[in-house]
């Protein structure tokens, strides 16, 4: 809680389009008010943001359809000067193995029109600086096409 006042995360990325199986790179900068020991982790993961229409009622969910963390750090003393962290993490080749092609992927467009549903996938990379009592986050939206 608070970890604003903490400290901060900025994540540079190399690019902010990628394909399945593209690796992401980039660093992470980690600058915190006093030393902490702590460890950097990074995720990637997808959320489908999904609008229905039901009897009058408008909603919204969102749902998460991938997710993968790992520690792009080990857990240590990080100082309070800015530190740069180098992260990579790949995408799945499988990623858009949920669409529906040909016939089916038209009877779930028909069935989505007459519900008025719709969704969005949405990517992100999120970085987190995991220590004992607050954690500090960022995350950057990524496109995966």
């Amino acid at each position: 809680m608070f970890g604003f006042l903490k400290g901060k995360i900025t994540v540079q990325l190399q690019g902010h389009e990628y394909r399945p199986g593209d690796t992401i790179t980039g660093n992470a900068l980690l600058k915190l008010k006093k030393p902490r020991s702590g460890q950097l982790h990074v995720k990637l993961y997808a959320q489908d943001h999904v609008r229905s229409r039901r009897g009058g009622n408008n909603n919204r969910e969102v749902r998460t359809a991938y997710e993968f963390s790992q520690p792009i750090s080990e857990e240590k003393e990080f100082t309070a000067q800015e530190i740069t962290v180098p992260i990579s993490i790949t995408i799945p080749t499988d990623v858009h193995s949920g669409k529906l092609d040909g016939g089916l992927g038209a009877v779930v467009q028909t069935a989505q029109l007459l519900t008025q549903t719709s969704s969005q996938r949405k990517w992100f990379v999120q970085v987190r600086f995991k220590t004992s009592g607050f954690d500090i986050t960022k995350k950057t939206q990524i496109n995966v096409i």
